[in-house]
């Protein structure tokens, strides 16, 4: 569920993917006709379906743009702690290529060391429940937020005992914020007119007080940090 957010319109979030597996359903990111980036603790492998294209998170229901493939490859960061979710990165290849068009296209990747630190133009995206209930996903939700500044981020962190650590960044807490069913989503940051992943969906630091559940902050895996790694692993497997 995107908290604060609301139904995605048509075409702004063409790089966005579903991933459904057995084990359950996340989000995701192309970033070529092939490749999509999402968290390495979502639980795809082989046969996990990618769907792209179309609002609605179902892989039954027909939508004339929406299109449907296989994962082939999954492969997570080396270096991944599923316990902390440290480095939590996966690369997912599909099948066969995607067909690239107005509603399907990958999101450009930042260079290595990018920083976007208080850039206020970038977008959560995601099919999340907006409740416990069962019952079908909602449309693509999404909500404008910013990328909290990596020194403000510590700091808050620190106030409540947390600690911001390497390869991570958070987002504005006066923004939306992702929710269940959200990780490997992207964080789709605008400037210069293009669109860039800078980060993933990991979790949310949250601390309990006297009466209610306090939503710190969303953390992402900062995508710059990893640009080596995706790269090499792509030039591996083949384009």
């Amino acid at each position: 569920m995107i908290i604060a957010g609301g139904p995605a319109p048509e075409k702004v979030f063409p790089w966005q993917v579903g991933l459904v597996s057995s084990g359950g359903s996340c989000g995701g990111v192309l970033i070529s006709s092939s490749w999509a980036l999402t968290a390495a603790h979502c639980p795809v492998g082989k046969n996990t379906i990618g769907v792209l294209g179309s609002s609605l998170f179902d892989v039954h229901t027909h939508q004339t743009h929406k299109q449907i493939r296989r994962v082939k490859i999954a492969v997570r960061y080396e270096k991944i702690s599923l316990k902390s979710l440290l480095n939590d990165v996966a690369l997912v290849k599909f099948d066969s290529p995607v067909v690239l068009n107005d509603y399907v296209r990958p999101i450009c990747l930042p260079k290595k060391g990018d920083v976007f630190d208080g850039v206020n133009a970038c977008f959560i995206s995601g099919w999340g429940r907006l409740s416990e209930s069962p019952g079908p996903k909602p449309p693509l939700q999404f909500g404008r937020t910013s990328v909290m500044p990596e020194s403000i981020c510590f700091y808050n962190l620190r106030l409540y005992g947390r600690q911001l650590r390497p390869r991570e960044l958070c987002n504005d807490q006066a923004g939306a914020l992702a929710g269940r069913g959200d990780s490997g989503g992207p964080l789709s940051c605008k400037v210069g007119g293009r669109y860039y992943a800078a980060g993933l969906a990991s979790y949310t630091l949250k601390v309990s007080g006297k009466d209610k559940v306090f939503f710190l902050n969303n953390m992402y895996s900062k995508v710059s940090e990893f640009i080596d790694w995706i790269l090499k692993t792509i030039e591996e497997h083949g384009l």
